[in-house]
């Protein structure tokens, strides 16, 4: 898939999608503000607390989806922009499917 097809696949900017709920609800611009110890762990543990499980594992299995999909690293830039993403992997250090595949394992973690 393309990265637009991804972009209508999770229906942009739709907060009933989980995944759309996670990285724009959560990671929103301003999720610094709102996790002082500025942990992107932190904010996928509150997710866990505050969201349905089914929610958390639908999110794990998109999250397993576009790991595994073709998107070079400047597709899944440009894909967690359009989905509403205040975090940037490359600032923590991480590429992007690096971070995705990070997020994935600590949601299926807190979720166990």
């Amino acid at each position: 898939m393309t990265r637009e097809q991804w972009a209508a696949k999770f229906a942009i900017r739709t907060p009933q999608n989980p995944i759309v709920g996670l990285i724009a609800g959560y990671f929103n611009a301003d999720w610094e503000l709102d996790f002082p110890s500025q942990r992107w762990q932190d904010v996928t543990a509150e997710f866990v607390r505050e969201e349905p499980a089914d929610a958390v594992k639908a999110v794990v299995d998109e999250l397993d989806q576009l790991i595994k999909s073709d998107l070079n690293e400047a597709d899944l830039h440009w894909l967690l922009r359009e989905l509403g993403s205040g975090i940037l992997p490359e600032k923590i250090g991480l590429g992007n499917r690096q971070w995705l595949g990070d997020l994935r394992s600590d949601l299926e973690r807190l979720a166990s």
